[in-house]
């Protein structure tokens, strides 16, 4: 089954439309972006620090994008801009105004280009008639049209390998493959995977060609992971094999016995358990498809500036970050400001089994776009236990993960309620596809209580300040203006207060906490934070704990500051 989690929660709206691979599309690749919420030809501006793929007149290309829903009427064109994102002509189809329908192939299109144009800009457009003829899907690649190609010209690459002109052909890094080295891959064959694993391609373009499906109790970006129980009398999941004993321990399809965890069900044939484990949460979905599954989950009350997040451009490191407003970020007002749709913002896991081998992902949405994995914002993966199979026509996924755990693509899990969402592929569909109208719905998640809160961790205090409508410009790091965040401060507590008993939790409300806080400016890991706009935060048992957790965290603080 390939994965596939989009989770569209109104029956008007469908998600994944359209995507350059080939040349890149700007950064992050989005697929949501129409001419009813987004500014000008590309719905995403130029950044200072662009991906650029070189071409040369007189050479065949492939042109390649991806589509999550096919059902759209109407066509595609492709046309050639400016620098400055105006339009100089249409090249598919050649005629202007025209519109490409009925292709053979959906996801690609060969084009050779005949003048030189240097930083121009390719653009991409799929109609949506359904919705009226002036809805229009769109996404931008930033690309060199050359005479000639140089011997050290490897943007002829894509930036992924190094041209080689004794072959006319590019030699790709690993992780790489395709002519233009266009196609990114997790594993080019099963031994990537390790003994635990089987490398996979997807049957369409995709973000990601090939990936690792791991063996029960494998995860991981190439299965390099094994999940044991480190409790010998937890009884509640079966972690060890698939062939449960006579009378079952494991009630639930010989793999979990559901009287251990609390259970939600979502629409009376799809539910989610969950169980509090040490600092981490367990979550099992139990989802009648043999298809992808997914669930996802935000702060309740988060703000429309979450949007600002992710920053635009290829994220080198964050000394490139770019503080941006809604028009920077390709918006219009209207759109920004508008209530959150269930998908915005929004930490995403999805999940799929092919042949016995699972693939979990951790992952997150800006839009309505298709979910991409955490690594593209600078996350990582989070999940500290993943399991994944078929039984009875459902799959069945387990995964952990830390209650507090924050980066700015990760929302914590409690403690409280958490917006949430899910949905599963359709008619147990394995592509890449839109999953249809009844497969998906948001809900309400309270995986941890407060009073289950798990008390650990240093002291911290999130202090708000001034509340405009975008955060303003932040001082430089040489101020005297020890913030390093766009509206607000962190500052350490000069001391750990005594504790009695010595776990006591301490709370502090902040009101409306991400009113004016972008993801992106929230350094990871320093910060829990609840559905509620709280955050909870505790003292270590000991005065040795207590020393070593300032030092560690003021340390951690100064080399955000001054370094990142």
């Amino acid at each position: 089954m390939k994965i596939l989690f989009l989770l569209f929660l109104f029956p008007l709206e469908i998600w994944s439309h359209v995507s350059f691979l080939y040349p890149a599309a700007r950064y992050p690749p989005l697929d949501y972006l129409d001419t009813s919420r987004t500014l000008g030809l590309c719905g995403m501006p130029k950044t200072e620090n662009p991906i650029l793929t070189d071409f040369v007149i007189g050479m065949n290309y492939k042109m390649t994008w991806t589509l999550g829903h096919r059902s759209h009427k109407g066509g595609i064109r492709i046309s050639l801009l400016d620098p400055l994102d105006k339009k100089i002509k249409q090249l598919i189809p050649e005629e202007d105004g025209k519109w490409l329908e009925d292709k053979d192939d959906p996801f690609s299109q060969n084009l050779t280009f005949s003048e030189v144009c240097h930083g121009c800009v390719l653009q991409i457009e799929r109609q949506a008639l359904e919705y009226g003829k002036s809805y229009i899907f769109h996404s931008c690649a930033d690309v060199n049209i050359l005479e000639a190609v140089s011997d050290n010209d490897d943007q002829i690459c894509s930036g992924n390998g190094v041209y080689k002109r004794e072959g006319n052909a590019c030699s790709c890094f690993k992780g790489f493959w395709g002519a233009g080295c266009q196609f990114k891959l997790d594993c080019q064959a099963d031994s990537d995977c390790g003994s635990h694993g089987k490398c996979v391609t997807e049957s369409h373009p995709s973000n990601i060609q090939k990936s690792c499906f791991c063996s029960f109790g494998f995860f991981g970006r190439n299965c390099e992971t094994e999940f044991k129980s480190e409790d010998p009398e937890d009884m509640c999941f079966n972690f060890e094999n698939l062939v449960d004993t006579n009378p079952p321990k494991f009630a639930s399809y010989g793999l979990f016995d559901p009287d251990c965890y609390a259970k939600k069900d979502l629409n009376g044939e799809d539910f989610v358990y969950s169980r509090i484990v040490g600092e981490d949460v367990e979550i099992i979905l139990d989802f009648n498809t043999t298809g992808w599954v997914s669930i996802g989950w935000r702060p309740i009350g988060l703000d429309p500036t979450c949007r600002l997040f992710p920053d635009l451009g290829f994220p080198k490191s964050r000394r490139f970050r770019q503080v941006h407003g809604y028009a920077d970020s390709g918006f219009l007002k209207s759109a920004f400001l508008s209530p959150l749709h269930p998908m915005d913002c929004t930490d995403i896991i999805s999940a799929t089994v092919v042949d016995g081998r699972s693939r979990i992902q951790d992952m997150y949405t800006r839009d309505r776009s298709t979910p991409l994995r955490d690594t593209y914002f600078e996350g990582e993966f989070s999940l500290t236990a993943a399991f994944g199979v078929e039984r009875d026509g459902r799959t069945v996924v387990m995964f952990r993960r830390n209650i507090r755990e924050i980066e700015p693509s990760d929302h914590p899990l409690g403690p409280g309620k958490i917006a949430g969402i899910y949905g599963k592929g359709m008619r147990n569909e394995d592509e890449f596809i839109y999953h249809g109208p009844r497969n998906r719905g948001s809900t309400i998640f309270e995986f941890v209580k407060k009073e289950e809160m798990v008390n650990n961790g240093p002291l911290v205090f999130l202090n708000k300040g001034s509340s405009p409508e975008i955060p303003r410009e932040p001082a430089p790091i040489s101020d005297s203006n020890n913030s390093f965040l766009n509206s607000g401060t962190v500052e350490l507590s000069n001391e750990f207060r005594a504790m009695d008993p010595p776990r006591q939790q301490i709370e502090t409300v902040i009101e409306n906490q991400f009113s004016t806080l972008p993801p992106s400016s929230i350094p990871p890991k320093f910060i829990s934070g609840s559905s509620s706009n709280e955050l909870l935060v505790t003292a270590p048992e000991n005065s040795s704990d207590r020393l070593q957790y300032s030092i560690a965290l003021t340390l951690s603080i100064l080399v955000f500051v001054f370094c990142c």
